[in-house]
């Protein structure tokens, strides 16, 4: 069996597409289709339906996919391991993460790592849903929560601490609230979709609250914009909006009531997944680059 087919037969199942898969690993449509041919015929089975515009596994194919995604991976480590002593990075990094957080913090991460390690190719999933990690399609993902299922494993990157802000503008016009009991009186804006619950610190204890917000968003971006325009007092983070607190165009709301909840960022890693030279390194480069909360 060959590893190149098994690599084009493993890139099929997450594109669905044969000629696709093939230009992404530099191959003609016709030479891709030759190879997963050749796998079927070494395997004695169809595994990819095949269609003019679409390719799925079939029953066969989803049992392979396993051991596929198990060989490449052992094959991969096999060969960062000896080309680990050299101290050079190869092969491909695969990276899930939010996208809010990829385009104002990760890309710049990326972007140094490839510079010491130019040999090294890096895929980007850009989502800010939560992820299969079932598949093991990734390297390393990242999330704001560390929820993990019963074969991923967590480890901490930044803190992520969330507070509320809004612009000079609306606040002139609409007053700073006092308690966070006022925020039924103002236009709020939520990092989430759907009515959830905000649990504030105070000095007589706890204070939770459902605030019915004006506009419900799952991108933090999006939410730090619409509050800078002066549509409301919205949630943000110091690496989100780092810039438009230092220039003003946002102002902390509440400061002294802060969140209970202090989520921080997190990196998922398979727990049965022996990690290869370049994932171990790209974490550890993560940490001593990512912003380490507010100030």
């Amino acid at each position: 069996m060959n590893i190149e087919h098994l690599r084009l037969f493993v890139r099929v199942s997450i594109t669905n597409n044969i000629s696709l898969a093939g230009r992404q690993l530099g191959l003609s449509s016709a030479v891709a289709s030759s190879h997963i041919s050749k796998l079927e015929e070494d395997l004695g089975v169809r595994v990819i339906h095949r269609s003019t515009r679409h390719a799925s596994l079939t029953e066969d194919g989803k049992v392979l996919l396993s051991y596929a995604e198990r060989i490449l991976n052992s094959v991969n480590l096999a060969t960062d391991s000896v080309k680990g002593d050299t101290g050079q990075l190869t092969g491909v990094l695969r990276v899930a993460a939010p996208t809010s957080f990829c385009r104002l913090q990760l890309i710049s991460v990326i972007q140094k790592f490839m510079q010491l390690h130019p040999d090294l190719t890096v895929e980007f999933s850009l989502s800010d849903t939560l992820i299969d990690l079932s598949k093991g399609r990734f390297d390393v993902v990242i999330r704001s929560s560390e929820n993990t299922e019963q074969f991923m494993v967590a480890q901490k990157l930044s803190p992520d601490s969330r507070f509320l802000c809004a612009s000079p503008k609306y606040l002139e016009k609409f007053g700073q609230p006092k308690t966070p009991e006022e925020l039924k009186h103002h236009n709020c804006l939520s990092f989430s979709i759907g009515n959830s619950q905000s649990v504030f610190q105070t000095n007589a204890g706890e204070i939770a609250l459902r605030i019915n917000s004006k506009v419900r968003c799952d991108d933090l971006v999006a939410i730090r914009d619409l509050t800078a325009s002066g549509l409301g007092i919205g949630i943000t983070t110091r690496w989100c909006s780092n810039r438009e607190l230092d220039n003003g165009e946002l102002v902390p709301v509440l400061s002294e009531y802060p969140f209970v909840t202090k989520p921080s960022l997190w990196v998922m890693l398979p727990r049965s997944k022996t990690l290869s030279p370049k994932v171990t390194l790209f974490i550890k480069f993560l940490k001593s680059e990512l912003f380490e909360g507010p100030k």
